[in-house]
């Protein structure tokens, strides 16, 4: 296998100033730190330092070396890889941990072209699966690939902008959707919100949803750049743009019967006035008077289960990770006070004896 210079090609793929925007990755500095300031740092902020040091390192180790056996078998005209690896350097992965050397199990037998061999065959049964939710990593790449996913027209400039935002925002459009309440983190997995869903809904084919629009304003940006173009022409295109916008979507919205995605069962009966309790945008509530459980409380998402065993029994299990207004973290159980407010109730805490 060709070996690239590990030097030139650090160079090329990982240390191209030209490509550097707004901000760069962290990278380390030469100052060594001495042990009693590493001790100062807390376990996730240890693992964090090692990870960045270790991660830059790698880009100027040897290369990750191995040879590699294909072995194609015809069964009845069907045709069988089986690849085997022998590693014979680790190179960059043995920095970075990512691989350890493997024992002789990686090795084919030795054959011989044309050689027969028994083949044992059998089915697998398996179903598909849908693709997998976002992530917020798989998300930012997304938003910078969407060009693949463009009109032929837009899908080159697109590319060359790096999609939509920058390195520096699209972590921050994120946050801002969070924030929004129309997207939420599940187990480490993105979902849209009930409200982030009629929205989706409302602007379907408005042109500030398509990512061609982002296109032609990159567009004109580059004439202002290249002096063909005026910011003025580009910023009345904008204000006009806008007015349209304010002067005909909320009438396209109305005319649209978008349906809401929230479901119709009921958690549990309200203790106020016996009636259901219902899933909103924010709230668990009922469907009569002013009763409600908020969906977050002190930045801990309260889940349908839960609220329904706080209806039903009046109190939770331990809920964890409750965050306090001064930012430390605590254990609760929430429970249905005498005026059917929630309200926090702690275990107190019983530290574990050792048996000698």
């Amino acid at each position: 296998m060709e070996i690239k210079d590990p030097q030139n090609y650090a160079t090329k793929r990982h240390v191209d100033a030209s490509k550097v925007q707004e901000h760069y990755a962290i990278i380390p500095t030469k100052k060594i730190p001495t042990a009693a300031a590493l001790a100062k740092l807390g376990p996730m902020e240890q693992r964090l330092y090692h990870l960045i040091l270790r991660r830059t390192l790698a880009i100027f180790a040897q290369p990750y070396i191995y040879d590699e056996t294909i072995i194609l078998t015809d069964v009845n005209t069907q045709i069988f890889k089986t690849t085997g690896r022998m590693i014979r350097q680790l190179g960059w992965k043995e920095i970075i941990g990512a691989a350890k050397k493997k024992t002789d199990e990686e090795k084919l037998p030795v054959v011989e072209l044309n050689e027969v061999v028994q083949s044992r065959l059998y089915e697998k049964e398996a179903e598909t699966k849908a693709p997998p939710a976002y992530t917020e990593g798989t998300l930012i790449t997304a938003m910078k690939n969407i060009g693949r996913t463009a009109e032929d027209e837009a899908k080159a400039i697109l590319k060359a902008i790096e999609g939509i935002g920058t390195e520096a925002t699209r972590a921050s459009i994120l946050e801002t959707l969070k924030r929004q309440d129309y997207i939420e983190v599940t187990a480490n997995q993105l979902q849209v919100t009930a409200k982030g869903s009629i929205l989706c809904e409302a602007i379907v084919g408005v042109e500030i949803s398509s990512a061609e629009m982002t296109a032609k304003w990159e567009s004109y940006l580059k004439k202002i750049h290249d002096k063909t173009g005026t910011q003025e022409a580009f910023l009345g295109s904008i204000q006009r743009f806008i007015q349209h916008l304010i002067a005909t979507v909320p009438e396209q919205i109305g005319t649209e019967k978008i349906a809401i995605p929230m479901t119709e069962e009921p958690l549990g009966i309200c203790p106020s006035c016996g009636a259901s309790v219902l899933e909103k945008f924010k709230v668990y509530g009922c469907e009569k008077c002013d009763f409600v459980i908020y969906k977050k409380i002190l930045n801990k998402k309260i889940s349908r289960p839960m609220c329904s065993k706080l209806l039903k029994s009046r109190r939770t299990a331990l809920i964890k990770g409750f965050l306090s207004k001064k930012g430390k973290k605590f254990n609760a159980v929430l429970i249905l006070d005498d005026a059917n407010k929630v309200a926090f109730e702690f275990i107190p805490f019983k530290p574990k004896v050792k048996k000698s």
